[in-house]
C-alpha cells in the first residue's frame, strides 16, 4: 500500500470551499478561488479520498459482521429443528433458549396445519 505524504502546510478554508473542491472540479475551483489555491484543492481531494476509504472500510466491516451474525442465527435455528432441548442448550447456551422455543413453536404450528390437511 502506498503511503501518503503528510503535508506540512496548514490549510484554512471554509466548508463552502471544501464542498466546491469536491463538486466543481479543479479548473472552476481555481478560477473561483485563485490559481494560488491549487495546493489547497489537492489537499481537499486527498481528504475526500481518505473519507471515502474510511466509509468504504466501515461499510465492508458492517456487511461482514451482519453476514456472520445471520449465519450464526441460521445455524442456531437449524439446530433447533434437529436437536433435543438439552443438547441445543448445551451447545448454544441458556440465554438463547428463546430462539429454540420460537423455532419449536413454528414447527408445532406447521405440524398442526399438516394434520388438519390430512384429516380432510
Amino acid at each position: 500500500m502506498k503511503k501518503m505524504k503528510m503535508m506540512k502546510a496548514k490549510f484554512e478554508y471554509s466548508s463552502s470551499m471544501y464542498r466546491d473542491g469536491n463538486t466543481i472540479g479543479r479548473d472552476k475551483f481555481l478560477e473561483k478561488y485563485g490559481e494560488d489555491k491549487e495546493e489547497l484543492y489537492d489537499h481537499i481531494k486527498e481528504l475526500d479520498y481518505i473519507v471515502w476509504r474510511v466509509r468504504n472500510t466501515i461499510t465492508k466491516l458492517e456487511e461482514n459482521s451482519m453476514g456472520k451474525v445471520k449465519d450464526w442465527l441460521m445455524e442456531m435455528e437449524e439446530d433447533a429443528t434437529i436437536m433435543s432441548r438439552k443438547s441445543w442448550l448445551e451447545m448454544h447456551g441458556k440465554n438463547k433458549e428463546y430462539i429454540f422455543d420460537r423455532i419449536q413453536a413454528e414447527l408445532d404450528e406447521v405440524q398442526g396445519e399438516l394434520e388438519l390437511h390430512t384429516q380432510k
